[in-house]
């Protein structure tokens, strides 16, 4: 059982306030990004790419799927140090970094520059908020001192703004506030600590290898934030996948898994913008691989739109992971090896 001791003694730093309060940072950052006027001249853009690394992407990566429903502009993440052949003048390259230092996005960012794309930023300062301040490449500012993997609300809003004057979405906040909304009943579920799914779900992951499937659509960029929280939060290895491609491959890896009965766990995000043949399969997957799993749970986004079922199953996600870490004895907030790496990178003169 996991009590609000248990959370505050396991979890010192407070990440769990940040998970409860995400409603309030997302009508936060509402207020904050109503009045930003993004300098570019959206009649000369044919494509967009958002750069990016890690949890500061997960918002470019909604969107993407997002346009992929409602988009007018084929819309490419990037995470990579260079960019794609096809960027040029006729690009929007929007660069997301909480940091604004992070040196894969500053390398493809300055490449967009040379390749004669229109730019715009979102970041809390560093390198990147010195290159808008000298070259007057417009600039969204996301508040400082959050997490990055905690502050999904601000660099979503951010990107949301953006496309917004774009005219791929509709103009005004009432989505986005509709959404708050939602969530704040959302969270005072998902926060409760007795007969609470979330906690439930992440009790029979425990000591397994979290394997999650999802469509390729909506769902696919909430499956990748569900492994890469798992990864960060709890600590973990996870995998995520999309039907139906792997049912074309990777379905037949769970033959030979005897040696692995007990650790392996499944997790299906389903939305209703699955198409009816992805929805088939899924059962039939499930049904396929769910005696070499020791447990296999599906999850239903719900929400009123596309924004309020994303977000709803991002912060499910979210939950989770978080459970997993506090049943596990971890603490959820500290990416030593991350930070690790990095040092040993900056050792490293190339």
């Amino acid at each position: 059982m996991i009590t609000l001791e248990n959370i505050r003694l396991v979890d010192p730093q407070g990440l769990w306030d940040k998970l409860c309060t995400f409603d309030e940072q997302l009508r936060d950052a509402v207020f904050e990004t109503e009045d930003y006027k993004i300098d570019i001249d959206r009649n000369k853009i044919r494509d967009v790419v958002i750069t990016g690394m890690g949890g500061a992407i997960i918002g470019g990566e909604l969107i993407r799927a997002m346009c992929l429903e409602c988009g007018h502009l084929p819309v490419h993440v990037n995470k990579s140090y260079s960019l794609p052949s096809f960027v040029n003048d006729r690009t929007l390259v929007i660069a997301v970094s909480q940091s604004g230092n992070t040196e894969e996005t500053l390398s493809s960012f300055e490449e967009a520059g040379a390749r004669g794309a229109q730019r715009v930023i979102i970041t809390t300062g560093g390198i990147l908020a010195d290159m808008a301040s000298e070259q007057q490449i417009p600039v969204i500012l996301l508040p400082k001192s959050r997490i990055t993997r905690a502050a999904l609300a601000y660099s979503f809003t951010a990107l949301w703004r953006v496309f917004q004057h774009l005219e791929v979405f509709q103009p005004g906040n009432d989505e986005l506030n509709g959404a708050a909304d939602f969530l704040e009943e959302q969270i005072e579920i998902l926060s409760g600590l007795e007969e609470n799914i979330a906690i439930e779900m992440a009790a029979d992951l425990k000591s397994t290898l979290p394997i999650i499937y999802s469509g390729d659509g909506l769902m696919a960029p909430v499956a990748l934030r569900w492994k890469t929280q798992f990864h960060e939060n709890a600590k973990v290895l996870a995998y995520c996948s999309h039907i139906p491609e792997m049912n074309h491959n990777e379905i037949e890896g769970w033959e030979l898994t005897a040696h692995l009965m007990g650790k392996l766990s499944v997790i299906i995000l389903q939305d209703d913008s699955d198409h009816m043949r992805v929805r088939h399969r899924m059962d039939v997957t499930a049904q396929l691989i769910e005696p070499h799993s020791l447990t296999l749970k599906r999850v239903h986004s719900i929400g009123e739109n596309v924004v309020q079922r994303v977000l709803f199953m991002i912060l499910m996600g979210d939950f989770i992971s978080f459970y997993l870490a506090i049943l596990s004895e971890v603490d959820p907030l500290p990416i030593e090896k991350i930070e690790l790496l990095k040092r040993r990178l900056n050792e490293i003169d190339v």
